[in-house]
C-alpha cells in the first residue's frame, strides 16, 4: 500500500513538474518505466511494473491530470546495466517521455543517472542505494529508503528476537 502510495506521489509530481512542457502538446503524458520484470532482480521488477500499471490506471480511471491520461511505456531491463542504458534512450529519444520511474537495482539506476542528467529528464529510481542520491542531483531521486538505513533496521530486529548469534 505504501509503495503504491509512493509510486502515485511521484507520478504526480513528475506530471506536476513537467507541466510547461507535457501540458503544452495535445495528447497523453508520457512516462517510462524501466523494470527488472526478468532476470535476477525479477521478484522486484514485476512487483515494482505492477504497482505503477496499476496507479496510472486509477490516475486515468479518475479523469488523469488536469483532464490528460497518462501513457506508461515500459521496458523490461531483466536487471542489465546495459540494457538499461539503451532503454533509457529509447524512452527519451524515441518515446519522448517527460519522466522515467526505475530502474529496479542500485548498479542499472547508476548506469542510467548519466543519461537522465544530460537530457534533464527526472528519474525516480525504485533501487536502494544511498549512492543513487549522494551527492543529490537536479534529475534524480529515489522511492526505497536508503540501503544503509534498511540494514540497520533488519539488525535491529533481528537482535529484539533473541536468536542465538543475534548478540552483538
Amino acid at each position: 500500500m505504501m509503495k503504491r502510495f509512493v509510486v502515485a506521489c511521484c507520478l504526480l509530481c513528475i506530471s506536476l513538474l513537467s507541466a510547461p512542457a507535457s501540458f503544452a502538446a495535445a495528447g497523453a503524458i508520457k512516462i517510462g518505466g524501466l523494470f527488472a520484470v526478468t532476470g535476477p532482480a525479477a521478484f522486484l521488477g514485476e512487483p515494482e511494473r505492477n504497482s505503477a500499471k496499476m496507479v496510472v490506471e486509477e490516475i486515468n480511471a479518475a479523469g488523469g491530470i488536469k483532464g490528460r491520461k497518462i501513457e506508461l511505456v515500459i521496458y523490461d531491463t531483466a536487471g542489465d546495466a546495459t540494457k538499461a542504458v539503451q532503454l533509457a534512450t529509447k524512452l527519451i529519444k524515441d518515446d519522448k517521455v517527460v519522466a522515467i520511474i526505475g530502474p529496479s537495482t542500485t548498479g542499472e539506476s547508476m548506469a542510467v543517472i548519466p543519461v537522465a542528467e544530460k537530457e534533464q529528464i527526472p528519474l525516480i529510481s525504485c533501487a536502494a542505494g544511498i549512492k543513487i542520491t549522494d551527492p543529490p542531483k537536479k534529475w534524480i531521486f529515489k522511492t526505497a529508503q536508503n540501503d544503509t538505513l534498511r540494514l540497520a533496521e533488519s539488525m535491529n530486529s533481528f537482535r529484539n528476537r533473541n536468536l542465538p548469534g543475534s548478540q552483538s
